[in-house]
């Protein structure tokens, strides 16, 4: 279920962007284990070139209800390659975006590497998701380390 999940997620963004002649076109797909709040986890990496992104699908392998999706400008490095971080759960998506002001996520990165071969960083901060008539509801990612390589 979570391959079929992962793999409508990422064909949901080839949908939208398969105009662009910047996209090559090329999903890589790899395991990880990754610990985010001190927690190893295993996921399922799929990472794809769209346009100026590197967009990089993490669904947990243990529990298909959680998955992680990290939108960084492609091969940028530092606290400011990271254009989007989503974090999709039963409850519904919360997310940060740099493009957005008018939001409480906030993000702090240290992206390492950031190629089409390999991804290395920490992240760290708050998501949100706005809650029609209530606000915005947050969740705290504490500790976030990446290191995958495809």
């Amino acid at each position: 279920m979570k391959k079929i999940i992962l793999c409508i997620l990422t064909l949901g963004v080839l949908t939208l962007t398969s105009c662009s002649s910047d996209d090559d076109g090329s999903i890589n797909i790899e395991n990880a284990s990754i610990s985010i709040d001190n927690t190893l986890m295993d996921f399922d990496v799929a990472v794809q070139n769209i346009q100026s992104f590197r967009v990089m699908s993490f669904s947990n392998s243990s529990d298909d209800s959680k998955y992680f999706i990290i939108t960084l400008e492609r091969d940028e490095v530092g606290n400011e390659a990271v254009a989007s971080v989503s974090y999709l759960t039963v409850d519904g998506t919360y997310r940060y975006d740099k493009y957005t002001v008018d939001n409480p996520a906030t993000i702090s990165s240290d992206i390492e590497i950031n190629t089409s071969n390999a991804f290395k960083g920490t992240l760290s901060g708050v998501l949100s998701k706005y809650i029609e008539g209530v606000g915005y509801e947050t969740i705290t990612i504490e500790s976030g380390n990446f290191d995958v390589t495809f």
